[in-house]
């Protein structure tokens, strides 16, 4: 990629990897996907942003954040440009804050950003221009609607599965699990782990039936 740039939480973009001066320009051609909400609105608004962003792609990322309660994501994503399409595309990172009580900026903050309940988090310019957009919301619904059709109970169970693999080695070490007493959660062993894990695989699931049910509440009552 000719550049791959991080979103910060005032929407600026950092460059963390520039090919040429061709990359660097590339660049303010992201930026400028702000003033884009000011000429246009619904499908040619999309169709705009689209020319920058591999907008369902975002919207994938954005629905996914929703139903795993990431609490801190707005910045904890970057942009690669992709040649072939000729747009930014999405590369997630830093899981680290999933299944938040609350969004990063609060649910008061949160409240006044967006007016739609099916978005996280109101931080960035963007997920606002998705959430006030009647169109391209729906479009972001009908995204959401396809990322928990594929997330099936067999594919999150080998997630978990998988996250328990990797973290197994650690809590079977014992002088690993003797510094987790410094941690925030205190002492911890693989029972505890065992039981997290289950809680919150039963927890997604349960809010990947919830959440299609909202999806499906949502478009009726944007169509009314």
């Amino acid at each position: 990629t000719p550049v791959l740039v991080r979103r910060e939480y005032n929407d600026s973009f950092i460059i963390e990897h520039s090919r040429d001066e061709e990359g660097k320009k590339l660049r303010k051609t992201i930026q400028k996907g702000r003033k884009l909400s000011n000429d246009y609105e619904g499908k040619e608004l999309e169709m705009e942003i689209n020319k920058i962003i591999d907008l369902r792609r975002y919207y994938r990322w954005l629905s996914f954040n929703y139903l795993v309660m990431n609490g801190d994501y707005t910045d904890e994503v970057f942009f690669y440009y992709d040649d072939d399409n000729n747009t930014f595309k999405v590369i997630p990172w830093d899981y680290d804050d999933v299944f938040s009580s609350q969004p990063h900026e609060g649910w008061q903050q949160r409240k006044k950003n967006i007016n739609n309940s099916l978005i996280f988090s109101g931080e960035a310019y963007l997920d606002r221009v998705i959430d006030k957009d009647e169109y391209m919301y729906l479009q972001y619904l009908d995204e959401f609607d396809k990322l928990i059709e594929n997330m099936t109970p067999e594919m999150v169970e080998k997630s978990f599965l998988q996250v328990y693999q990797e973290l197994y080695p650690f809590y079977t070490t014992p002088e690993i699990l003797e510094r987790s007493s410094l941690d925030q959660y205190g002492l911890t062993d693989l029972v505890s782990l065992e039981e997290d894990l289950n809680r919150h695989y039963s927890f997604l699931i349960q809010r990947l039936i919830s959440t299609k049910r909202d999806i499906q509440t949502e478009k009726t009552r944007i169509s009314q």
